[in-house]
């Protein structure tokens, strides 16, 4: 069964990041990363609040309960269109 800490290495790793960049956005200490990444620990509201705030595109649902995508497919519609409206409305160069 994949755990919160499993769930955490896979979404800094899908960030790119590393645990300490991870550590610095979210205001613990490594060694609170580390615990967690180990599932020697879980982290409180407070660090999965600001994951959640900082990365509005990753499903709560999967990083808390590990269900559904890793990603919000409503925000990459959203982001998509969004995209596609800016090269829409953008002055074509003669």
């Amino acid at each position: 069964m994949e755990t919160i800490g499993d769930r955490l290495m896979i979404l800094i790793k899908y960030l790119n990041y590393t645990a300490d960049r991870m550590s610095k956005e979210i205001g613990v200490s490594k060694g609170a990363i580390s615990k967690w990444l180990s599932n020697n620990a879980v982290p409180g509201s407070d660090p999965i609040s600001k994951i959640i705030l900082n990365h509005r595109e990753i499903s709560p649902y999967w990083l808390l309960l590990g269900e559904g995508d890793i990603v919000i497919q409503d925000y990459i519609k959203k982001e998509s269109k969004e995209k596609s409206e800016d090269n829409e409305t953008r002055p074509r160069r003669a």
